[in-house]
């Protein structure tokens, strides 16, 4: 998957999350074939030799990685609220 096609896929679930907040629970099988891709492409781009492990900010790969923390926030948001 290309930068650009993921960047649209995530953009395109960030979209529904915030269309749809009465659904409550997000559908784990999009968001980890995203992280997955980003992995890739952070691998591919040799974000693992950098000393932070982070992308150069305003680059592609961080806007990917802005648009990925959207998706956890929303995860984790949703994780709050089934926690007793």
């Amino acid at each position: 998957m290309s930068k650009e096609q993921l960047l649209m896929k995530m953009k395109g679930i960030n979209k529904w999350i915030e269309e749809n907040p009465d659904v409550t629970e997000p559908n784990m099988y999009e968001m980890i074939d995203c992280v997955t891709a980003l992995g890739v492409i952070a691998r591919e781009e040799g974000i693992g030799n950098k000393p932070n492990k982070f992308p150069e900010p305003g680059s592609d790969l961080a806007e990917l990685y802005s648009e990925w923390n959207k998706m956890y926030r929303a995860r984790v948001s949703w994780d709050n609220v089934q926690d007793p």
